[in-house]
């Protein structure tokens, strides 16, 4: 049986997205621990006017195991 791994508080990772399907999917996914929260982590990369190479980042509530996010539960 494999073992889980725990993310420790203030480190995540990302890794490459294999089933990126859509141009506009991140190029890398992953998770982190930030303040003794977990959350999703998006990555794009991208260039910048004067060509250098950066990483786009977007923080997200953890999916639930259904594929809706926490945030779906919000009444309005």
């Amino acid at each position: 049986m494999a073992q889980q791994y725990e993310i420790k508080d203030e480190s995540g990772s990302l890794f490459k997205n294999e089933e990126k399907s859509k141009p506009n999917a991140p190029d890398l996914t992953g998770n982190c621990k930030i303040g003794g929260k977990e959350w999703r982590v998006a990555a794009w990369m991208n260039e910048s006017k004067k060509g250098k190479k950066y990483y786009a980042l977007k923080f997200s509530e953890p999916m639930e195991k259904g594929g809706a996010s926490k945030q779906d539960d919000l009444p309005f």
